[in-house]
């Protein structure tokens, strides 16, 4: 995936360049947007702004080789792609399991597809298979996969990881309506959840916002 321009950065790149007078783009007289901060060169574009959020103490999620990381805040960082674990299968059974109620007693009954795995989603529920991933190819597009226990996920994303986003940001999660994937942008206004005096932390047109309305689909 490749990050897409918006305003700001087009804007940060002309005023670098000579593609257009100053008069014209909005440029200042040291050739940056005016009233802005520090933008780089125009041999790639930019984030005008510094980022507000940047993942503080980060710790590799379950190996070096995952391509994840842990932030102090929460926020996981999905630096680039690479590969998860597999505790599969395991040898006990699902927990409270029930002849009849349940469609799985264990990991051995999920084979449909690879990485199957025996689960109950709440309690009360039926306990059912499952089926994980230990890499992004074992996703369809565009999803990727999340390393986890018992083994990953596929979960929803728009980058692939940092390189996919504005220098200086980063491919990071967002929690609202379960995990995802997106660019930090220099308009974001929260992180996380505690970020916001109230609601939640939201992508909302590819910014992070603070929301009190937050309707899953």
């Amino acid at each position: 995936m490749s990050p897409r321009l918006d305003q700001a950065a087009a804007l940060a790149w002309l005023c670098g360049s000579s593609v257009l007078p100053s008069s014209l783009t909005g440029c200042g007289s040291d050739g940056k947007p005016a009233g802005a901060g520090p933008s780089v060169n125009a041999g790639g574009f930019t984030a005008v702004k510094d980022n507000a959020y940047p993942c503080a103490s980060p710790e590799p999620l379950g190996g070096e080789d995952s391509g994840f990381v842990v932030c102090d805040s929460g926020m996981i960082v999905r630096e680039s792609p690479g590969e998860c674990w597999s505790d599969l299968p395991r040898p006990d059974d699902v927990a409270d399991y029930e002849f009849g109620f349940d469609q799985c007693q264990n990991d051995a009954g999920c084979t449909q597809f690879p990485n199957g795995f025996c689960r109950r989603p709440a309690a009360g529920e039926k306990a059912q298979c499952a089926y994980g991933c230990l890499t992004d190819d074992d996703c369809r597009s565009p999803l990727i996969c999340l390393c986890g226990d018992p083994v990953g996920l596929c979960v929803e994303a728009t980058c692939d990881g940092d390189e996919d986003c504005l220098p200086g940001y980063q491919c990071a999660s967002n929690d609202a309506c379960g995990r995802s994937f997106a660019c930090q942008h220099e308009d974001d206004v929260c992180a996380t959840d505690a970020d916001c005096d109230e609601g939640q932390c939201v992508v909302v047109e590819q910014r992070r916002r603070c929301a009190t309305d937050v309707v899953c689909q």
